[in-house]
Formats: C-alpha cells, sequence, structure tokens
C-alpha cells in the first residue's frame, strides 16, 4: 500500500494492490501462528464456537426449554458454524478490501497533512461490479446443488460455496450502490437511501429473531 500511494497510483488500482497485500497478510499471520505458537488459530475459534454450544443448551434447559427444542436449535446453530468454516477463504477475500480502504483513508488523512496530494475515488453511485460476474455466479450455484446432494466434502464444493459468497456480496454491494444513484437521480433527500439501506439488513436479521421466538 505504501509503495501504492508512494507512485500516487489510481484509487481504484491501488484497492486491488492494497486487497492482494491484504490477503497475503492474512494468511503469513495464520500460517506464522502455526508455525511460531504451534496451534491453528481458526481451529481454535470454532473450538471455542463449540463449546459454547453447550453452555447455550444448558441455559435453554435451565429455562424449561424441551429437549427437543434444544436438540433442533442446537443443530441448527452447529451446521451455521459449519458454514462459517467451509466459507472463511470468502470471508478472507471479501475483508481484504476493506482492510487495504481503512488503510488507505488513515495514510491519506496524514499524508494530506504532510502537503501530498491524491486522486479521489470515483462517486460512490457510479461504482459498478463487471458483468462477467454472472458467470462464476452462475457456475458456482450449479455446482453447489450438484455437490451438495452428492459429496459435501468435495473441494469443488468448497470452492463453489466460496465463490457464491463473494459473488453474492457483490451483488448487494451493487444493490446499495443502486439505492444511492436512484435517489441521486430523482434528487430525493440521502437519509431516504440511508433509511433503505438500515432495513435491508435489519428486516431479515429481526425477521429471524421473530421466527427463533415463535419456536
Amino acid at each position: 500500500m505504501g509503495e501504492c500511494m508512494r507512485r500516487h497510483l489510481p484509487p481504484m488500482k491501488m484497492m486491488f494492490y492494497g486487497s492482494i497485500g491484504a490477503v497475503i497478510a492474512l494468511i503469513l499471520n495464520i500460517v506464522l501462528s502455526f508455525w511460531v505458537l504451534g496451534m491453528n488459530p481458526i481451529d481454535m475459534m470454532f473450538s471455542s464456537f463449540h463449546e459454547s454450544l453447550g453452555q447455550l443448551a444448558m441455559y435453554y434447559r435451565e429455562h424449561g426449554m424441551s429437549e427437543v427444542e434444544i436438540k433442533k436449535i442446537v443443530a441448527e446453530y452447529e451446521e451455521l458454524l459449519r458454514m462459517m468454516k467451509i466459507i472463511m477463504p470468502g470471508a478472507f477475500l471479501l475483508c481484504a478490501p476493506l482492510m487495504a480502504f481503512v488503510n488507505y483513508m488513515v495514510a491519506k488523512k496524514i499524508l494530506t497533512k504532510l502537503g501530498e496530494t491524491f486522486e479521489a475515488f470515483p462517486p460512490f453511485n457510479m461504482l459498478t461490479i463487471p458483468g462477467w460476474v454472472l458467470w462464476p455466479y452462475g457456475l458456482s450455484l450449479l455446482a453447489v446443488t450438484y455437490y451438495y446432494q452428492t459429496d459435501q466434502s468435495d473441494w469443488m464444493y468448497l470452492l463453489s460455496v466460496n465463490i457464491q459468497t463473494v459473488c453474492s456480496f457483490l451483488f448487494v454491494f451493487q444493490g446499495i450502490v443502486l439505492l444511492y444513484w436512484f435517489i441521486d437521480k430523482h434528487r430525493k433527500p440521502r437519509w431516504w437511501a440511508n433509511v433503505g439501506l438500515v432495513l435491508m439488513f435489519a428486516i431479515p436479521i429481526f425477521s429471524d429473531y421473530g421466527l427463533c421466538r415463535c419456536v
């Protein structure tokens, strides 16, 4: 990132190289943790999650929930943890641009005070994802559907799930951009888009919470 800023590369190209650097840094941290400390931080994290499921079951049991309901809820959380572990590589890829963006904005703020100037990012409501993203997304859907019914331990299933996760995130991001573009085009208050963004994430969360309460 520092070398990119020294060369005053365009912001989007800088984000691309910075994201690659962030992914490499994450991988090196995991490798060094395993090599130097002799432990796998990912396995440790998920082990603590699985231990917390026992505490969760005990909590539900103390509050009068039946064993059938407890087993059902615990099984759902176990499946969620299994999927979280599968999509961990995709999560690393998605975190990388965020880490690069934060590093860039912090460095830019400091260097700007020292007299440096940098090119501005394109307007947010004009950002677009490449159309070819539809191809890996469509192929990953077919692969996930096939391997989910046959062999979920196959590396193709793991790869397809991660590709689908990354592409889905890109589509959600494009939807957010489209929302702000629509608001700006029709000269509506920006807070309309802000409220829509909050509802986009809040409604699924509260819907799941309501279903859990009903169960």
